[in-house]
């Protein structure tokens, strides 16, 4: 069991950093941009919610973030950055948050078990990983953990994310910001603003 365990949670971890780097097809939805106001929780002028219904989940992001659907081998949705500047590299975006849903496998697993089988899972899959951070939080009024860390994939490309995860319904709800390491602080303030921002419905 325990190593099933591993495998699940490091998984979702492992998973999100891939699709980073790799950039997979995925379903491309629609968003509504909501009219602006003084709300200081806008993450800027030109805002956007992201709403879905089936999973009970809403948040904001920059309208001019890409955003993909996924469902395999879970439910996840990404907010992609754009490209700036003149940066040679096109095929790996400065940052993305990822949203992610998973299934746990016993009702008695609690949000330190899942936060052991991250750290692990991960450490398994990526001899480079450092974790700078780990400490609780909450996520939509909910107990949750943050992690900070840092991996290299098999290509030499370096990442530094930002993860925050908590447990519902027997169910994982993870956020995970990832960027480029040069332009992790760049990035932050934005991908704070879009976890504060996250509700259940």
């Amino acid at each position: 069991m325990e190593k099933k365990l591993v495998l699940l949670a490091g998984g979702c971890m492992i998973f999100i950093i891939i699709t980073m780097l790799s950039l997979p097809t995925t379903k491309i939805i629609t968003q509504t941009t909501f009219a602006q106001t003084n709300n200081k929780n806008n993450i800027n002028n030109n805002s956007t919610i992201y709403e879905n219904p089936t999973y009970g989940i809403k948040l904001q992001h920059p309208s001019d973030w890409k955003i993909e659907e996924g469902t395999s081998p879970h439910f996840s949705v990404s907010f992609i950055a754009p490209q700036t500047g003149s940066n040679s590299d096109t095929t790996t975006p400065p940052a993305l948050i990822r949203f992610g849903v998973d299934n746990l496998p016993s009702k008695d697993f609690s949000l330190e078990d899942f936060t052991n089988v991250q750290i692990t899972g991960a450490r398994q899959t990526y001899p480079s990983f450092t974790l700078y951070q780990s400490h609780s939080t909450t996520l939509a009024g909910n107990p949750a953990q943050q992690l900070v860390f840092s991996t290299i994939d098999d290509k030499q490309r370096e990442a530094k994310s930002m993860q925050v995860f908590t447990i519902k319904d027997n169910k994982s709800y993870h956020i995970t910001y990832i960027a480029k390491p040069e332009r992790y602080s760049e990035f932050l303030p934005i991908a704070q603003k879009m976890i504060n921002s996250f509700e259940f419905i």
